[in-house]
C-alpha cells in the first residue's frame, strides 16, 4: 500500500503482482526489439517496444523509464516470454577483459 492509504501501489498493480523477472537479465544485458505490435500492453511495455527499434541494455531502458532497475526486468520479463523482444547477454570476454578494463581505469584517472 502506498502511504498508508488503502490503494494499491502503482508498481503493484502495473506489474501484476509479479516482484522479480522469470529471465536472468544483467543491467547491461541488450534487449532489442523483435515485434512492433504493442496491442494489449501497458504503457511502460509499449514504450519499452519504441525505445528498443534499436539496442538498449536493460539499465538504460530503466533510466528512460524512470523506474527501478528490478520494475524494468520484470516489464522485460513479459516481453521476452511473448517474444516481442529479444535479449542479447552481455559477450563474457568484455567483462573479463583485464587489459581492457586497466586502459579504461587508466583514462578515467587521466580526466
Amino acid at each position: 500500500m502506498s502511504q498508508g492509504l488503502d490503494v494499491p501501489d502503482r508498481w503493484f498493480v502495473a506489474l501484476r503482482g509479479r516482484s522479480s523477472s522469470d529471465h536472468a537479465l544483467d543491467p547491461i544485458t541488450l534487449i532489442v526489439t523483435e515485434r512492433q505490435d504493442t496491442a494489449g500492453l501497458q504503457l511502460e511495455e509499449a514504450r519499452i517496444i519504441a525505445l528498443c527499434d534499436r539496442p538498449l541494455s536493460v539499465a538504460e531502458i530503466a533510466r528512460y523509464l524512470h523506474v527501478p532497475l528490478g520494475v524494468a526486468k520484470v516489464l522485460l520479463s513479459r516481453l521476452l516470454d511473448e517474444g516481442r523482444v529479444h535479449a542479447r547477454p552481455p559477450a563474457a570476454s568484455a567483462s573479463t577483459d583485464t587489459g581492457m578494463l586497466e586502459r579504461v581505469l587508466c583514462g578515467l584517472r587521466n580526466l
